[in-house]
């Protein structure tokens, strides 16, 4: 995963700019299918010990900023 970044960089710096859009649109839609096959429990009951899902969310959406 600590390759991604370099690889939209490497892209923006060649001037590809659709891949390097095609690759970032491609972790939101990995984020987006993590999040709602994870979805949380309901509000009114308490998230169990151990749940990452917003760990992980958020680490995915890191890996987009680096």
């Amino acid at each position: 995963m600590n390759a991604f970044p370099l690889k939209v960089g490497g892209n923006i710096e060649l001037y590809r700019f659709r891949e390097a859009f095609d690759r970032l649109m491609n972790l939101a839609r990995l984020g987006n299918k993590y999040l709602t096959d994870n979805e949380p429990p309901e509000c009114s009951k308490p998230i169990p010990k151990g749940e990452n899902h917003l760990a992980v969310s958020l680490q995915i959406v890191a890996m987009a900023l680096l």
